[in-house]
């Protein structure tokens, strides 16, 4: 019996030392459901697509853009699951999206260094390589938005 409980207790005192996941996205983790999400979030819910990819859509009140949503992505790849989220920052003018693309720049730039900078015709922003997950800040042309997106490695690595 004594011999059990000091087990019992040592492997208590293992996994709560253990380290705790980080959250992709605000309150969400990787791998979480679509109901999940839903209870996770304290914004009010907008729209959900369906399709090879779900969306979870809330509108985000934002010094930033007067149309700012909140996104979650759960591909059909990840069965599912939560893989993507991030801001998307509506702007239809080209100097001002690409000032909030500079200063969300320069923002992550501070707090993880020198992003990776990607210009092509399909790409224009940055990226970091974060411990648990990557960060991507792009201005997108084609959908006049500045797009900030938290991207799970696991997800990245069944693309390719």
């Amino acid at each position: 019996m004594r011999k059990s409980l000091i087990l019992f207790t040592l492997l208590c005192l293992t996994a709560s030392s253990s380290p705790k996941q980080e959250p992709l996205f605000r309150s969400a983790y990787v791998g979480m459901s679509i109901a999940e999400v839903r209870d996770s979030e304290q914004l009010p819910f907008e729209t959900l697509a369906d399709g090879a990819v779900k969306i979870l859509q809330y509108p985000y009140l934002s010094p930033e853009s007067d149309s700012a949503y909140v996104y979650y992505l759960f591909p059909q790849k990840s069965n599912s699951r939560l893989s993507i989220a991030g801001y998307i920052y509506y702007i239809e003018d080209d100097n001002a999206r690409t000032l909030l693309a500079d200063k969300l720049t320069q923002q992550y730039s501070n707090i993880y260094g020198e992003g990776t900078s990607r210009n092509d015709a399909n790409f224009q922003g940055y990226s970091w390589n974060l411990p648990d997950k990557a960060l991507i800040i792009y201005n997108d042309l084609g959908a006049q938005a500045v797009e900030q997106f938290y991207y799970d490695y696991e997800f990245i690595q069944q693309q390719y």
